[in-house]
């Protein structure tokens, strides 16, 4: 698993579980620049590569860095159809998704 993002004391983990056959590493630095550009410094992002061609982009936000304890799932491309960055609609709710889920840290 890739770790990117803060590394040393983030407020929540993110992880983004991947197609690995369809190359869309991309879409997930994509993503996490769109995420930093507007709440900087606040996940840490785990990047799990499926093996194979999956057509997976999910996202799944926790407080802790094993994603043992509560998890939240906040995006899935199999059930939304299209990437959280589609479109700026999209990407504000994915967003604002991933914020509400742990508000009182991310304000």
């Amino acid at each position: 698993m890739e770790v990117l993002g803060n590394t040393a004391d983030p407020a929540v983990h993110m992880r983004i579980q991947y197609c690995g056959g369809w190359g869309y590493r991309p879409k997930c630095i994509q993503v996490i620049e769109m995420i930093e550009a507007d709440t900087p410094n606040k996940f840490q992002y785990h990047l799990l590569k499926d093996e194979g061609r999956t057509g997976n982009f999910e996202c799944l936000v926790s407080k802790t860095a094993d994603f043992s304890g509560e998890t939240t799932d906040i995006f899935s491309k199999q059930k939304a159809g299209k990437f959280p960055h589609a479109d700026e609609d999209s990407f504000a709710a994915f967003l604002e998704a991933a914020k509400k889920c742990f508000w009182v840290i991310l304000s």
